[in-house]
């Protein structure tokens, strides 16, 4: 009823009227996430985020709807991309583009640095659901993402440090003999990807420390 009621008053009044407008659809999209109703959340989340990044760059109550559309997104989009879906859903890499899409376009455009408390923190979550997505299914690219958005952010480094901690383990347990994976290649670039995302948290830790003393 409350999007029946908006989308009229949009179409005379954009600004905060649409801005109200986006904050439905995101609420329905969260609620229907929950419920299970994969489609249906999507679009809301995709309906919520047309109408924001058009205003991202006008205030901060836009760029945080916009970031948080994105996140919600994410976590429904993440719901699907688990590790089976890969064989038994022919949907997968749109899935899969998509969420990197998201994850990307919020760091690099927005990047929620120096904004408000709810700007940093939404960031933060995409930043982390990133290094979740790249370590799970595109490990060939982590070192990449990791290194472009941790940039000296501190919290982010916990969650490097996490992601490449996490990287570490899942080596074990990947079969690197299955060529179509990558095979043995991918392993060896992984590992030396992980080594200098290492040595750039290293030095990052380094710097904090001088600069605190």
């Amino acid at each position: 009823r409350a999007l029946e009621v908006y989308r009229p008053l949009v179409v005379e009044r954009r600004g905060q009227v649409g801005l109200e407008l986006a904050a439905k659809f995101l609420n329905l999209s969260q609620v229907c996430g929950m419920a299970g109703l994969v489609e249906e959340a999507l679009q809301a989340g995709r309906d919520a985020l047309a109408i924001c990044e058009g205003a991202e760059c006008e205030g901060e109550s836009a760029q945080a709807l916009g970031l948080r559309s994105r996140h919600s997104l994410c976590v429904v989009l993440g719901r699907l991309l688990v590790p089976n879906a890969r064989d038994s859903s022919p949907a997968f890499p749109a899935w899969l583009a998509e969420a990197s899409d998201l994850v990307e376009d919020a760091l690099s455009e927005r990047g929620g640095r120096g904004g408000s408390a709810e700007v940093t923190q939404t960031a933060l979550r995409l930043f982390e659901f990133g290094a979740w997505l790249y370590r799970t299914h595109q490990p060939q690219f982590l070192k990449e993402f990791l290194l472009e958005y941790t940039g000296d952010d501190l919290d982010r480094a916990r969650v490097a440090a996490a992601a490449v901690a996490a990287a570490r383990q899942g080596l074990v347990q990947r079969d690197f003999n299955d060529q179509t994976h990558g095979g043995s290649e991918l392993l060896a670039r992984v590992v030396k990807d992980l080594v200098e995302v290492d040595n750039y948290l290293l030095l990052l830790n380094s710097k904090q420390a001088s600069s605190r003393a």
